[in-house]
């Protein structure tokens, strides 16, 4: 997946679901976040969120750990 071809979450998510993916919700609120916060791309704010291993991809489906979320909303926690 070429990551680096999108330039919004809502374009990802929305390829991503044209292929047959189930892909969260909360990873694409998650990825604007990151965006809006730390003034990065898309690929950047992916890349943030694959590095720290909470994405995972099983066959058709888009798994998050959503515990990250909590650290988006509370940053000194």
């Amino acid at each position: 997946m070429d990551i680096n071809q999108y330039e919004t979450a809502n374009s990802w998510f929305s390829a991503m679901r044209e292929k047959g993916y189930k892909v969260p919700v909360t990873l694409c609120q998650a990825i604007e976040k990151i965006m809006k916060n730390e003034k990065v791309t898309f690929p950047e704010a992916y890349k943030i969120i694959d590095d720290k291993k909470l994405i995972e991809i099983k066959d058709k489906e888009i798994l998050f750990d959503t515990s990250y979320q909590y650290h988006l909303h509370y940053p000194n926690y």
